[in-house]
């Protein structure tokens, strides 16, 4: 049987990885395969493109409280662009709890019509 958030469950308790951020921090995510839940706080999530290291326009895609799962996201385009989320604290601080290889199709497509991103292939997520 599935859970809520259709996490990957292998049967093991996995080690519990907390993820601090303080304003001004923010953290971007380095691939597709994990989640994050949200330990304490809340935060913003934006689109980002990365070019040459640098943060190019973002788009804001979601808000997120306490207890809310989101997956990470890194995706790179045939003319070499690549798109990340941008994770910044709500209100000052937040804590986000890493799930390792925690993400899955079902929870990126359902992240991705919350957040009311009509023509998501445009905007990167062509891969989910």
């Amino acid at each position: 049987m599935a859970n809520q958030f259709d996490i990957k469950l292998d049967g093991a308790a996995p080690e519990r990885t907390l993820i601090p951020l303080q304003s001004p921090q923010a953290m971007l995510t380095e691939n597709s395969v994990d989640a994050y839940r949200i330990a304490r706080g809340g935060v913003i999530v934006y689109l980002v493109p990365v070019k040459k290291g640098t943060i190019d326009r973002r788009k804001r895609v979601a808000e997120l409280a306490e207890g809310e799962l989101f997956p990470s996201y890194y995706y790179r385009n045939p003319d070499f662009e690549v798109y990340k989320f941008l994770i910044v604290p709500k209100s000052g601080s937040a804590e986000l709890e890493l799930l390792k290889n925690g993400s899955t199709t079902p929870l990126k497509r359902n992240f991705i019509r919350r957040c009311g991103i009509p023509k998501f292939e445009e905007e990167g997520f062509a891969r989910c």
